[in-house]
């Protein structure tokens, strides 16, 4: 067996109302002579998972929330902790019965003892010790071993006499095993149960690896995560890892309530469907107005002829017979999941595959044909109300309604050579705030308190970077921290800032025509950006800055005092200073008004903010950066003392306050974060909420009702 690394360390994490202590296992895998096998997930390799198992038997007393590596990179949340203690606390029992069949076979038969038994082959895992062997491994050979001797009767009437004991032992333990969480959720139903070799202690595990990689045929797969989307968990997703392949699988399917009368349902929904074709509509109905009607209809039927099923199950129905014949059947599981964030078809013979929230990319098994494609032309042209030919070969719409909120870009021929690409972004995903960046380690407690220090005194924001890097998740989860009192207008080609109506904040959105219809548009981004300058806002939100016109509108509102978020492309700082000066023609003397810019990356451990810079064009054009990402440490450091930075020097101008205060504020900020943090069920409005009282206090310097509120809260 692999040696556990010896390097590991117990950090508190917090304690709970009772006092009982929670723990994070920090452990030191650069010392593993295995540590370049790690995968991506620590699980899906068998050194690791012996490793882990040896390692909680130590702390079977210990509460531990999470397990961590030496660059403080997640390896194990608590729940996958749980499935580990669960099976250590199960030894004793394996074990028993281990012995039991060793005993029974000594009692029984007479060659046993000389190795001369028909069955001792098959029985090389009853002197293993189960604490230093890995789970998986195991239970396959076990399951293997009792299949061959099922299938193999021995009919000497000697050998018979074993046989129905090592059945029972044997299926006994197999059955304790397949009821271990760990068992349950690393080896699916649907793929080959037999993970890799058996772990013989007397072997080389280097042998071992390097056999079973040879055994490239035999691909493992892996289930990483079951969940349900979609009204009374309409449908199943379930996410895998496939060996030897960065991309996870993903797969959905129909979620019945009772599974084995699905074919049932099936034939119940085919005869709601052929109810709904004969109904006659006279009018162009919304998306969301025509679902709404046809599910009435198809409720009413089902009452009317199957009164009889559940509620669930008659709602569920009612769902799936509108989704068919609406011919959304394929797409509405990725539309209606707020984990994806975007989706993808290449062309018309690629399957789709997506952007997970979680997983990163994933794959599915789901094709779009001529039918499908020319449904969704036709679905776009109808509700964008623009042309989708020859002459326009390109839409970009945005399509918002109860049940998804989504961008659709299609390109077809001649400009596509493929005849037909698409791209769908989620703008209904999960909304992700500034306490879960925090949690993806996506950015440091210093920096969100010195990015709310400057949303508090309205400096201007500019988030750059490569596409799918965070920058619009970034800007709106700035923007859910504003104080309610500010009044914010937004304008953007595709609207991707949230609604925060229920926050009790004051918005005015307007929406700009899209870039590929800009010589006809007359509601161009930079014509409204310049009306800004008579709505009186308090911040401007403006999203993408894609034109050179649009940039020139945003420096001419900047230079005239207005202030807010935006975001634009750029491969780093210097790019976008780049774009700015020869792309877009913007003079450097105007860069002072910038303040603030934000890059974002997507590295191999996330999306990170990887600097907060300024310009200072004092004596030419300077990057100055305030903090920087450090990859090898997997955190931030100050370049400048904050204080000191001209984004600062520029509020002292005009606002009294001692660098104490400023201080003070930082300081508070950092420990409040890192509270909200740490409470889990804090939600959007409650947080939004809390934030309205730390702007408020701040803004009016009450700094001892601002402590008074952390002690509360920490109560």
């Amino acid at each position: 067996m692999p040696d556990p690394v010896s390097d590991y360390v117990l950090i508190p994490e917090y304690s709970d109302i009772k006092g009982s202590n929670k723990w994070i296992l920090k452990i030191n895998c650069q010392k593993c002579k295995f540590r370049e096998l790690k995968e991506t997930i620590i699980i899906l390799n068998s050194n690791c998972r012996i490793c882990l198992v040896v390692f909680l038997q130590k702390f079977q007393k210990d509460e531990i929330v999470a397990i961590i590596n030496e660059r403080d990179e997640k390896i194990l949340e608590s729940v996958q902790i749980s499935w580990f203690i669960e099976y250590i606390h199960n030894f004793k029992f394996v074990n028993t019965k281990l012995k039991s069949i060793k005993k029974e076979l000594h009692k029984k038969c007479k060659y046993f003892k000389t190795d001369n038994c028909r069955y001792s082959n098959f029985l090389n895992f009853l002197n293993l010790d189960l604490r230093n062997v890995d789970p998986i491994s195991f239970f396959s050979e076990l399951k293997k071993t009792y299949e061959l001797i099922q299938n193999n009767k021995i009919k000497i009437s000697i050998c018979q006499n074993c046989f129905s004991s090592l059945i029972k032992y044997l299926n006994t333990i197999l059955q304790k095993f397949k009821s271990f969480s760990l068992i349950k959720n690393l080896i699916s139903e649907k793929v080959n149960d037999h993970r890799g070799e058996f772990l013989d202690t007397s072997k080389d595990n280097n042998k071992l690896i390097k056999k079973s990689r040879r055994k490239s045929r035999n691909f493992q797969f892996l289930l990483l995560k079951k969940y349900f989307i979609g009204p009374n968990d309409l449908y199943q997703v379930s996410i895998y890892k496939k060996e030897f392949q960065a991309e996870m699988i993903y797969e959905v399917e129909e979620n019945y309530e009772y599974a084995e009368k699905v074919e049932y349902y099936k034939e119940i929904a085919g005869k709601v469907c052929s109810y709904l074709k004969s109904l006659e509509m006279n009018k162009l109905y919304s998306f969301q107005d025509l679902f709404n009607f046809l599910k009435t209809h198809a409720s009413v039927y089902l009452k009317r002829n199957v009164p009889y099923i559940s509620d669930k199950t008659h709602i569920k129905l009612s769902y799936f017979s509108v989704i068919k014949i609406l011919n959304v059947k394929k797409l509405f599981p990725f539309l209606i999941d707020d984990y994806i964030e975007e989706i993808f078809l290449d062309q018309p013979k690629d399957n789709i595959y997506l952007n997970h929230q979680t997983f990163g990319r994933c794959r599915t098994k789901i094709r779009l044909y001529s039918e499908d494609i020319n449904r969704i032309k036709t679905f776009l042209r109808v509700y964008s109300k623009e042309r989708l030919d020859i002459i326009h070969p390109s839409i970009k719409t945005v399509i918002k309604n109860e049940i998804f909120h989504c961008r659709f870009s299609v390109d077809v021929d001649p400009l596509q050579l493929n005849e037909f690409c698409l791209d769908i972004r989620k703008l209904n995903k999960n909304v992700l705030t500034l306490l879960d960046l925090l949690r993806f380690q996506s950015i440091s407690p210093e920096i969100c308190a010195f990015l709310y220090f400057c949303v508090l005194k309205r400096i201007n924001i500019t988030v750059t970077g490569e596409t799918d890097t965070g920058k619009t998740t970034l800007i709106n989860a700035l923007d859910l921290i504003t104080p309610k009192e500010f009044r914010k207008i937004y304008v953007e080609n595709a609207v991707e800032s949230l609604d925060e109506l229920s926050y009790e904040k004051h918005q005015v959105k307007y929406k700009s025509q899209s870039l590929e219809n800009l010589e006809d548009a007359p509601f161009k981004k930079s014509n409204l950006i310049q009306t800004l300058l008579h709505r009186s806002p308090d911040i401007i939100f403006l999203g993408e800055i894609l034109t050179e016109e649009e940039c020139k509108a945003m420096f001419h509102c900047m230079s005239a005092g207005l202030r807010g978020f935006q975001t634009i492309h750029s491969r780093d700082i210097l790019s976008l200073i780049n774009r700015f000066l020869y792309h877009f023609k913007i003079d450097e003397t105007c860069f002072n008004d910038l303040d603030l810019i934000i890059l974002m990356k997507k590295l191999v451990n996330g999306r990170k903010v990887v600097s907060i810079s300024e310009i200072n064009n004092t004596n030419g054009i300077m990057v100055e950066n305030i903090f920087e990402y450090v990859p090898r440490t997997n955190n931030w450091i100050k370049k400048k003392e904050l204080f000191q930075t001209k984004t600062i020097s520029r509020i002292l101008k005009y606002e009294d306050f001692t660098k104490e205060d400023f201080n003070f504020l930082i300081e508070t900020f950092i420990e409040i974060f890192n509270l909200f943090c740490k409470d889990q069920n804090l939600n959007l409005k409650e947080m939004a909420s809390m934030f309205h009282i730390v702007g408020f206090l701040s803004l009016n310097k009450r700094y001892e009702e601002l402590i008074d509120f952390l002690e509360g809260f920490k109560k």
